[in-house]
């Protein structure tokens, strides 16, 4: 006869604990089916990958993080060239551009990172941070880009317009900060160990890239373009990251930031489903080459 602790057991036993990612979606398993599973990809936490699917999620994040590195880009290069229009002084751009920003950072980042690490959500750990955070990064971007012109046709004068740049700039700066305070944290919760050297290189080498574009390319068009660039790359972003999916259970969920669609498990982790492959990643993360 069955006790009611050995009922607990066996429900337990049954009930979908782990996501599955292969090459075609994801599958929700129970403990005893997640022993069996084929785990080539690795596995981290509840997450289980096979080759195919690990590759899948490693090409959707850095679709994200070349949204995220373009965004950063722009806002470095052409921002002081608008206030130097406005009759900034270098050292009032500094101010705006670089101390404030680092006095922020100061402040944001031990608060998110320490509150992001103890967070126990449906949306996993790190997301509602940039879930949150995201549409006003994109809101603040577009703001940015289009003020000139509105102070302009309004005829505000120079110093009204700079200071509304200003302050623009700070709010955009408080929740990228957000952004880039648990972007580095997210890795861990769904790159298996043995990659993530891997796709650490992987992720600086489209942070080199976007370096080697963003100056040839969009560089010279925020000159006549600059209301039209900032908007541009603010809805890629904000595109790029906002996806509507559904977790192995069948609920919705809204996902921003860093994949199209994300997967929320019980161990707060997430996954970033894509429908493409690509040759470089095949060679990069084939776990066929790790032993």
């Amino acid at each position: 006869m069955k006790t009611m602790s050995d009922m607990d057991s066996s429900s337990e036993l049954n009930e979908p604990k782990f996501l599955w990612r292969n090459g075609s979606g994801y599958h929700p398993l129970t403990a005893a089916d997640a022993e069996k599973a084929d785990a080539g990809g690795g596995r981290v936490g509840t997450l289980i990958y096979t080759g195919a699917g690990l590759r899948m999620t490693v090409l959707l994040i850095s679709v994200g993080a070349f949204g995220f590195f373009l965004m950063s880009s722009l806002v470095g290069a052409l921002l002081p060239v608008e206030m130097k229009k406005l009759g900034a002084s270098n050292a009032l751009i500094a101010v705006f551009i670089t101390s404030i920003p680092y006095v922020l950072n100061m402040i944001i980042t031990p608060v998110v990172s320490f509150r992001s690490d103890r967070l126990r959500s449906a949306l996993g750990r790190r997301m509602p941070y940039v879930l949150y955070s995201a549409p006003f990064v994109s809101l603040f971007l577009i703001l940015i880009g289009w003020a000139p012109i509105v102070c302009k046709s309004v005829a505000f004068s120079e110093r009204v317009s700079l200071l509304l740049l200003g302050v623009l700039s700070i709010g955009y700066q408080i929740f990228f900060l957000i952004v880039g305070s648990i972007i580095y944290y997210l890795f861990p919760d769904v790159i298996p160990e043995k990659f993530i050297g891997r796709f650490m290189a992987l992720f600086q080498v489209i942070g080199s890239l976007v370096g080697f574009l963003f100056p040839r390319y969009l560089l010279p068009l925020g000159e006549n373009y600059f209301h039209w660039l900032f908007t541009g790359v603010a809805l890629f972003y904000l595109g790029d990251d906002l996806f509507y999916g559904k977790d192995g259970s069948g609920r919705g969920v809204s996902g921003l930031g860093f994949g199209r669609r994300v997967f929320v498990v019980q161990n707060g982790s997430q996954l970033f489903p894509g429908v493409l492959q690509h040759s470089v990643l095949l060679w990069i993360f084939h776990h066929d080459r790790i032993e």
